[in-house]
């Protein structure tokens, strides 16, 4: 059966009356014919036509949302395609070979995209915004400075409005180095990752990507999701802002997932979606560099000497579940969230939380997870929560000397039916409760010698969150404490 050619669409409900412009049997297929029409005249292959491509070589996608037309071809910086949906469908559905979505400038208000492919071994998924920064604030000179800190007199910054963004140092020893920051007070600026050496009395900016996924009308989000095989994904200089705007890559069995020049100002929240929710997150070792590529053939694999970390901010939550790897390492900085959870086995290190429960959930002894300090990184700390600093329930959690638990409303810590190993003196102060509030089937335990000095106003340790169970000294020489109601205690172990 052949159809008569015709230049206007949509056809008229009697195209095919009788049989007329068919030259086989009679049918009616305007309705169909109409359908497929609407579906391939925006350039897309309608899903139920999708069947297994791959790559064949190396590929580069390229979405410009101003200069880029969806009719455009997307496989160059000068032909690109405007929309998400549009590029995003550019992408075969199992990369055998390195392959780069190209995104440069302001996304907004786009709805729901998701990215899903099967990576074959070592080959690498990029999700780039480019090398383009914003100031958000500066130009400043430093008065004073250190690998650790950047200081200027009276400045008066509110402080940590700037936690979560990148700095730019921009002449002297450290020219060129951008680095998330962690926090900072009225003049003096604290970075996620030391510097190699001091930037001296240098010129410095705030920055953030120029690239930006932004939502205040419609719900939108940028999802990395059901990802398979030995890859990696990179998801790298992106800014993510607007209350109705997230980020997702959960539930992944890729070889990792690594956010690298992050930075996340959004607000949305709803249930356990945060404006960034991150499952199955490989990060590692301590935060990556962006690939820069001019051919992605050529890549061998991230420095780690740049500073790049996952970053929250303000009302962001902030998860990790590492079911499919036991040793996540993250650098990150987050101010007053509702709720936030690294799990099952995540290490964590060079954080700034508030406010994080339900975390660091292990099952077995084989899954605990461990916070901790790492040599060369911001000290990780939990302090400022409108509740306790980190609660937890049903966990298995090593915390390494240092670690900082202060200044919350209620308690340092808050573990119930969890098992708490301090290895090395945590240090806190300031708790409305106390150091440490255990219950319902918690154990808490002192090792290598060296007591919490952990503490709040109702003291060191409690079972009932409101008087004084025990003081670590007293647990350090040798009497440990134990609650029959709450089959909770606290020991000194080798």
């Amino acid at each position: 059966m052949g159809v008569d050619q015709h230049t206007s669409f949509p056809l008229p409900n009697d195209f095919f009356s009788g049989g007329s412009h068919l030259t086989g049997p009679v049918g009616h297929l305007e309705d169909v014919l109409n359908q497929m029409y609407d579906e391939f005249s925006g350039g897309a292959v309608p899903a139920y036509l999708h069947a297994a491509t791959e790559t064949k070589a190396e590929l580069q996608i390229y979405i410009d949302p101003v200069a880029g037309n969806d009719g455009n071809s997307g496989f160059s910086p000068v032909t690109p395609k405007k929309t998400l949906a549009a590029g995003i469908a550019l992408l075969p559905n199992i990369i055998r070979h390195n392959t780069a979505i190209h995104l440069n400038g302001t996304f907004s208000d786009f709805g729901a995209e998701l990215i899903t492919c099967s990576l074959a071994d070592g080959a690498l998924l990029v999700i780039d915004g480019g090398a383009g920064l914003t100031q958000v604030a500066g130009p400043f000179t430093a008065t004073a400075a250190g690998t650790t800190y950047l200081t200027v007199a009276g400045a008066g910054w509110t402080p940590d409005a700037w936690a979560g963004y990148l700095v730019e140092v921009t002449s002297g020893a450290q020219a060129g180095a951008l680095c998330s920051i962690q926090g900072h007070t009225a003049d003096t600026l604290t970075p996620c990752k030391n510097w190699s050496s001091s930037p001296g009395l240098a010129s410095f900016r705030v920055v953030k990507p120029t690239t930006t996924l932004t939502a205040s009308t419609a719900l939108s989000s940028l999802s990395i999701k059901g990802c398979t095989g030995n890859g990696i994904i990179y998801l790298q200089r992106l800014c993510v802002e607007g209350s109705l705007m997230y980020l997702d890559a959960s539930y992944n069995t890729c070889a990792g997932v690594r956010l690298s020049h992050q930075v996340n100002t959004g607000t949305y929240a709803s249930g356990v979606v945060r404006a960034l929710r991150t499952f199955d997150l490989l990060l590692g070792p301590f935060g990556v560099d962006p690939i820069l590529f001019t051919s992605l053939a050529t890549y061998g694999g991230a420095s780690n000497v740049g500073a790049s970390f996952v970053d929250a901010r303000e009302i962001l939550g902030f998860s990790i579940q590492a079911s499919h790897h036991k040793d996540v390492r993250v650098s990150c900085s987050a101010i007053g969230a509702p709720y936030y959870g690294f799990a099952r086995g995540a290490r964590v290190v060079s954080a700034r939380l508030a406010d994080c429960r339900d975390a660091l959930s292990g099952i077995t002894p084989a899954t605990s997870s461990v916070i901790e300090n790492s040599s060369g990184y911001a000290s990780t700390t939990f302090n400022g929560s409108s509740t306790s600093g980190l609660t937890l329930i049903n966990s298995t959690v090593s915390v390494g000397g240092g670690v900082d638990f202060s200044d919350n409303t209620a308690h340092g810590i808050d573990a119930q039916q969890s098992a708490v190993e301090f290895r090395g003196a945590v240090v806190g102060s300031g708790n409305g409760g106390a150091g440490v509030y255990a219950h319902t089937r918690s154990s808490l335990l002192i090792k290598d010698g060296s007591p919490p000095t952990l503490t709040g106003t109702v003291g060191d340790f409690s079972v009932d969150g409101t008087t004084l169970g025990t003081r670590w000294n007293s647990v350090a020489i040798g009497s440990p404490f134990v609650d029959v109601p709450e089959l909770t205690m606290v020991k000194e172990v080798p």
